[in-house]
């Protein structure tokens, strides 16, 4: 008699932190139809119950709904507390080998990867900068959803290098010397590695301007906030270069 009472337990004592062995999982969050990423989480409510002999009652849904579960893991953002790039674009953990001078449709990205969102949360309007002395920025709006996506970024990002220089930019004051020089080198270079059959577009483009720093480093939010000032909406990315093979 007196070792059935042991058992009799409040609907509180039912309740237990999680098992120290117990980690929870994150994937980067898929995009739902309002355009917001929900994270998904795995729920082990039965990780988080002892045991209890079968003369206990089942837990109610009510009660259930309050057990502590795993939450989704957040990605450790860089530089800014409020913007999360995706970890195949980030700088330090991207895993794009990428000439920029190459289209990126032969990287070795799946579809869905291509499919998600570009940074966490996902913004609707996002500006790139590249630095090496680069004049242009590369303005990003989405193609096929409510947000930028990982395909968005890099097909933009292309689009804007492979931009021809016209005369009006290759003239205008601002320009420095030393500038034109190097994009006139990585222009000959260019031509006689890989010749455009188009005389027409043979002229000078805008990824001459990097010379040899055209390989993508990965993205990571400006030093400042990492969003534009007075749109909350929008983002501002700046893109590291490195030397390429």
């Amino acid at each position: 008699m007196g070792s059935s009472s042991k058992y009799v337990r409040s609907a509180s004592d039912r309740r237990v932190p999680p098992s120290p062995g117990l980690s929870s999982s994150s994937s980067w969050s898929s995009a739902s139809s309002n355009g917001l990423y929900t994270p998904s989480t795995s729920t082990y409510y039965h990780s988080h119950i002892i045991p209890l002999p079968p003369v206990t009652p089942y837990l109610s849904p009510v009660e259930l709904a309050q057990l502590d579960t795993p939450k989704a893991a957040a990605y450790a953002p860089a530089k800014s507390a409020h913007l999360v790039v995706h970890p195949c674009l980030a700088r330090g953990h991207s895993v794009l080998s990428w000439d920029m001078i190459k289209e990126p449709y032969g990287l070795p990205l799946p579809p869905n990867i291509l499919a998600e969102s570009a940074t966490q949360p996902p913004v609707p309007r996002l500006t790139v900068t590249i630095g090496s002395g680069y004049p242009w920025r590369v303005d990003i709006e989405p193609r096929t959803s409510s947000y930028i996506t990982v395909a968005d970024v890099l097909h933009s990002i292309y689009r804007n290098l492979r931009s021809i220089v016209g005369s009006a930019e290759w003239d205008h004051p601002s320009t420095p010397a030393e500038l034109k020089v190097r994009a006139s080198a990585a222009y000959h270079d260019r031509r006689r590695r890989c010749p455009d059959p188009d005389p027409r577009k043979a002229g000078i483009r805008r990824i001459d301007y990097l010379g040899d720093m055209r390989a993508f480093r990965g993205l990571e939010p400006c030093k400042s906030t990492g969003h534009v000032k007075g749109q909350p909406d929008a983002a501002t990315l700046q893109l590291s270069l490195g030397r390429a093979s």
